[in-house]
């Protein structure tokens, strides 16, 4: 069973000379527990364990080394958690900097909870700090914040390090209580509630800084500002870019980052282009949304992160039923209306299972995603899109070099509701006959769910019917 109080231990990384001295320190006595190859009977009643189907994290009885363990039986000396740096009257980790030139704040960082009951990293120091997860997001930050557990990503990561210098980092554990966490949470909280009872305010959370951290020392470059993103799993990939899902170190939230393969050739930057500008001009709650403040200099658009994927893999996992088909169509609807309305409108062209994100299955709630191919405007010529979703008035445009309307998003649509009941047909036809053939399966079950809805306004031949 897990240790009902314990917090975190923090040990050398990399036997990092600076974290031993830090350990050794006298300073820091009530909180060192020395090597032990059985957990010292003063902290643990019963051995904590990791459950190795959730976590390859170590226990503490499988570190061979001395640590530094924080519990909530220790209160802290201030009121913005337990404090790190070289001040020895007002830190519970003191950090001896020794015969080494590293910059060590007097209070340097602090190790704390937020109001989500995650532990994190604040930095208030004039030198800055870095966390690596599993090697990752290792950049240096001043007057920053880094989530280090009671969320799902760093909770699944295998090493996290926190780094003031290359002679001076930890490796830290987080744990959490498994077998009640009801009771740990009331915990965390009483703990806030004492922290921040204290008369002394938190003067970095009131958007100041105290007058001993305004600046770095004299001649050293600031680190920047800007925030640090987790790059995690592949999301999908097209022959323009890849999607990756983006995890936000200090909020805890999660984007899907799309970015472009490669150098991006003067036609390509025009496309990316088209699609940043329609994408900042567009909300609608079945939108996916997008974020224009966010990427920097980076080529790359941040958008939601939506967990549950798209049509096409919720469908295969758990069929859509009848019901949830006409609420997809319902919502698809309400969010061309709002493209085709505006002024001028905004076409998307690519409408497929694939492009049509599930925010939630239960309440079923979905957006539209993937603008890369949309166009504002009337003059509508090229030949884009998933051809087996296309209009025929796409392929009778391109015919005869006429345009088309945005109205070529209601038969993809009507295509896609189609898939989703009855499926598609398996024949290899294309052009005029595979739209032909489209409406011969909607005739086939006419009267079966929202057919006779996809005949009349939806799937006809010619859009000005």
């Amino acid at each position: 069973m897990e240790h009902p109080n314990l917090i975190a231990v923090l040990y050398p990384h990399q036997s990092s000379p600076g974290a031993i001295a830090a350990i050794a320190a006298p300073e820091n006595a009530s909180l060192h527990i020395p090597f032990h190859k059985e957990p010292a009977s003063s902290l643990w009643s019963e051995e904590p364990t990791w459950d190795p189907e959730e976590s390859n994290k170590p226990s503490l009885s499988q570190i061979d080394r001395e640590v530094l363990q924080l519990t909530f039986n220790h209160r802290p000396k201030g009121n913005e958690g337990f404090c790190l740096g070289r001040d020895k009257s007002k830190c519970d980790i003191f950090l001896p900097t020794l015969q080494y030139s590293y910059p060590i704040s007097a209070r340097h960082c602090y190790l704390t909870f937020d109001n989500q009951n995650r532990l994190i990293l604040r930095d208030q120091s004039s030198h800055g700090t870095t966390v690596l997860y599993d090697g990752k997001g290792g950049e240096k930050r001043r007057n920053f914040t880094w989530i280090l557990g009671g969320h799902s990503v760093p909770d699944e990561i295998e090493q996290i390090v926190i780094r003031f210098h290359s002679l001076l980092q930890f490796q830290i554990i987080v744990f959490k209580a498994r077998a009640d966490p009801a009771q740990y949470i009331s915990k965390i909280e009483k703990f806030r509630m004492e922290t921040t009872a204290s008369p002394e305010p938190y003067i970095g959370g009131l958007g100041l800084q105290s007058q001993t951290i305004t600046a770095p020392i004299s001649g050293a470059q600031s680190p920047p500002q800007n925030p640090i993103f987790l790059k995690r799993e592949k999301l999908g990939s097209g022959g323009f870019g890849v999607v990756t899902r983006r995890w936000d170190v200090s909020t805890g939230v999660e984007y899907a980052c799309k970015k472009p393969h490669g150098i991006l050739s003067e036609e390509e930057q025009l496309a990316w282009g088209k699609e940043i500008h329609i994408m900042s001009l567009v909300k609608h709650k079945n939108i996916v949304k997008f974020y224009p403040e966010i990427g920097g200099h980076e080529p790359c658009l941040y958008l939601d992160y939506l967990p549950c994927g798209n049509l096409k893999m919720q469908h295969r996992s758990n069929p859509f039923s009848y019901k949830e088909t006409l609420v997809i169509l319902h919502q698809c609807l309400s969010a061309l209306k709002y493209l085709h309305e505006k002024n001028p409108p905004i076409a998307h062209r690519d409408l497929k299972p694939e492009n049509i994100l599930v925010r939630e299955r239960n309440p079923l709630h979905i957006q539209l995603a993937d603008f890369g191919l949309a166009k504002e405007g009337t003059s509508l010529r090229s030949r884009v899109g998933t051809e087996c979703y296309v209009p025929p008035e796409y392929f009778m445009a391109a015919e005869l070099g006429e345009k088309y309307s945005v109205k070529i998003d209601i038969w993809s649509l009507g295509v896609v509701a189609l898939d989703l009941t009855h499926s598609l047909p398996t024949d290899e036809l294309s052009g005029i006959s595979w739209c032909d053939k489209i409406i011969d399966r909607v005739d086939q079950y006419k009267s079966e769910g929202p057919m006779q809805f996809l005949k009349t306004h939806m799937l006809v031949l010619k859009p000005e019917d």
